[in-house]
C-alpha cells in the first residue's frame, strides 16, 4: 500500500471510531442531555423538513440529513467549548437565552447554528466543485471508508455492542450507517479537492518577495534584552502595595543599566546586581543534598541572566515598550527605560527589524525501542533487519514511510510515516540533532543513530524554504483558495432548511 493510502486509511478509522465528520477531535458526551440520557427531542419523518425524506440541507448532487445536521451541531460546540472553554455562557442555562451579540439579539444558540452551516456549506460548495471538475472518490478511497468501518466494529465488540448500536451511542438515536457513509464521502470528496486546490498555486520569488513587503509588520522580528527592577511588594493579604523608598534606588539601577552597550555589558550587569541582592534570586538545590549550594545559587544566576534575552516576532503597538522596539529608527545597541507601575524595564537592542531566514529540515525515522521490552542489542538487531528489508525494496522516500508506519515505536510520529517537520535545530535528542544538521548531510541520506530512546532508522527529507518564506507561501494559499471558494460559492448554491435547524437542541450539560 503507498504511503498516502495508509495514512488515509488510518484517519479515517480515527474518525469514525471518534465518532467525527471532518474534525478529528473526540466528540466524549454529547448526545447526553442535561438529564444524562440519550434521547432526542426531535424525531425524524419524511414530512417534518422542508426537503422531505428527513433532508434539511441540500445542493445540486449532495444532501445531508438532519440527525446528522444536528450532530454536526453539538460536534463543533464540543469542539468549541474544548478550544476556548465555556466561560462566554452558562451551562447551566439554555443557549437559546444566552446573548452572544445583545444589540443584534443574537443568542449563543444562533451562533453556533450560523457556525455549522457555514461549516457545511464549505463541505458541499467545495464537494461540488469537485464533482464539476470531475474528481470522483477511487476505488482506494472507497476501501479506506471501508476500512474506517472495519475498525468502528472492532471497536463496538469490544464493547458488545453492534455497529448499529454503536453509531446510536455515539452519533445520536437516529443517525444511521448510511447518513454517515454519505457525510464521509461528501467530505473526502470536498478535502480531496481542496487539498488539491491548495497545492495548485505556483509562486514566483517576486511573488513571495511582493507578499512580504506588502505585508512586513506580520513578518518583522527585534532581538531586544530586557530586565525589570520593580519596587513595588503585596503586603499579607496579597494587595499591590508600592514601595516608594526604593524607588529611586531601582531608577538608578535601571539607569545605570541602561548604559550597557552590548549584550556582554547588559548581562554583566544583571549577574554583579543579583550577586549583590541575592534575595532576588530564586533558587533550589539541584543536587541531592537538601541544602542550597553556591553552584545551584550560580546555575539560578545564570538561568535568570540568559531569560534577559527576548525576541519579540510580532509588530505591535500595544505597549510603549512595543513602539520603542518597533521604531524603524531602531540601531543594534539602543537602550532605554520605561516606567509601569511599580517598576522600571530596561531594553537594549541586540538586532534590528529583520525576516526569519532560519532552515529547518524535514526527516523520517523508525524508532525501535531499547529499555524495558528489549535489550540494546536485540533493538540493535532489530533495526538492522527493518534496515536491511527496506534497502533491498524500492528504498525511496515512500516506502520507508510505508515501513515506519508498520515498525516505528515513535507514536508521534509513525503515523505520518515517520515524519517531522520543520525541525528547528536544538529541539530534538542531541544525537538525533547533529545527524541532521550535520553541514554534509543531503536529500535521502540514511544511516542507525542510537539515542536515549533506542535505535533510528533515519531518512533525510531536506532542507525547508526559509521560515518567513513558508509562513507567506502558506497565507498566500490560504488567501487563494478562500478566493476561489467565493467564486464557487457563487456557481453552487447550497440551501438550508432554516425552521428545522431552530428546532435542534445543543446537548450541554454543567460539568463541561
Amino acid at each position: 500500500m503507498k504511503k498516502t493510502e495508509r495514512s488515509v486509511t488510518k484517519r479515517i478509522s480515527a474518525v469514525l471510531v471518534a465518532g467525527a465528520m471532518l474534525l478529528t477531535l473526540p466528540l466524549a458526551g454529547c448526545n447526553q442531555n442535561q438529564n444524562g440520557d440519550n434521547s432526542s427531542q426531535t424525531t425524524q419523518t419524511e414530512k417534518d423538513t422542508k426537503f422531505g425524506n428527513g433532508v434539511v440541507v441540500k445542493s445540486d448532487h449532495f444532501t445531508i440529513s438532519k440527525p446528522i445536521a444536528e450532530y454536526l451541531l453539538n460536534y463543533l460546540y464540543q469542539s468549541f467549548c474544548s478550544r476556548y472553554g465555556t466561560y462566554y455562557f452558562d451551562t447551566t442555562q439554555s443557549l437559546k437565552t444566552q446573548y452572544y451579540d445583545e444589540e443584534k439579539k443574537q443568542t449563543w444558540f444562533d451562533y453556533f447554528v450560523d457556525y455549522t452551516k457555514s461549516y457545511i456549506e464549505q463541505t458541499l460548495v467545495f464537494a461540488e466543485a469537485a464533482t464539476a471538475s470531475g474528481m470522483t472518490l477511487s476505488e482506494d478511497d472507497l476501501k479506506n471508508l471501508e476500512s474506517g468501518f472495519d475498525a468502528m466494529s472492532s471497536v463496538a465488540a469490544e464493547s458488545s455492542l453492534t455497529v448499529d448500536e454503536y453509531i446510536k451511542q455515539n452519533y445520536g438515536p437516529e443517525v444511521t450507517k448510511e447518513d454517515i457513509e454519505n457525510i464521509q464521502k461528501i467530505t473526502m470528496l470536498a478535502q480531496k479537492y481542496s487539498d488539491e486546490l491548495y497545492s495548485s498555486f505556483n509562486y514566483t520569488e517576486s511573488d513571495y518577495e511582493k507578499y512580504y513587503k506588502d505585508n512586513q509588520k506580520s513578518f518583522d522580528m527585534v532581538d531586544y534584552m530586557t530586565y525589570t527592577f520593580s519596587y513595588s511588594d503585596t503586603n499579607e493579604e496579597g494587595s499591590f502595595i508600592i514601595d516608594s523608598s526604593k524607588q529611586s534606588v531601582m531608577k538608578e539601577n535601571a539607569n545605570a543599566l541602561a548604559n550597557s552597550k552590548t549584550p556582554e555589558e547588559f548581562e554583566d550587569y544583571i549577574r554583579q546586581y543579583l550577586k549583590a541582592n541575592p534575595n532576588l534570586v530564586k533558587v533550589t538545590a539541584e543536587s541531592s543534598e537538601s541544602s542550597i549550594t553556591e553552584e545551584d545559587f550560580n546555575n539560578a544566576i545564570e538561568s535568570t541572566v540568559a531569560a534577559a534575552n527576548k525576541q519579540m516576532n510580532h509588530w505591535s503597538e500595544a505597549t510603549d515598550a512595543d513602539k520603542w522596539i518597533f521604531d524603524t529608527e531602531r540601531k543594534v545597541g539602543d537602550t532605554t527605560v520605561i516606567e509601569n507601575q511599580g517598576s522600571y524595564s530596561v531594553y537594549l537592542i541586540t538586532k534590528t527589524l529583520y525576516r526569519d531566514e532560519t532552515i529547518n529540515k524535514n526527516v523520517r525515522h523508525i524508532l525501535i525501542k531499547s529499555g524495558d521490552e528489549r535489550t540494546d542489542e536485540e533493538a540493535k538487531e532489530k533495526a538492522e533487519t527493518i534496515y536491511e528489508d527496506w534497502k533491498k525494496g524500492e528504498a525511496t522516500e515512500d516506502t520507508f514511510a510505508s515501513f515506519a508506519m508498520d515498525y516505528s515505536e515513535d507514536t508521534g510520529s509513525a503515523s505520518k510515516g515517520g515524519l517531522y517537520e520543520n525541525v528547528i535545530e536544538g529541539r530534538m535528542v542531541k544525537e538525533f540533532n547533529d545527524w541532521i544538521f550535520d553541514p554534509s548531510r543531503k536529500p535521502g541520506d540514511t544511516d542507525i543513530i542510537k539515542t536515549s530512546y533506542g535505535y533510528h532508522i533515519m531518512y533525510f527529507s531536506g532542507n525547508t524554504d526559509p521560515v518567513w518564506k513558508m509562513t507567506a507561501d502558506k497565507a498566500m494559499r490560504e488567501q487563494d483558495v478562500k478566493k476561489k471558494y467565493e467564486e464557487y460559492q457563487t456557481l453552487y448554491t447550497v440551501e438550508f432548511d432554516d425552521e428545522t435547524f431552530k428546532s435542534f437542541d445543543i446537548k450541554i450539560t454543567s460539568d463541561q
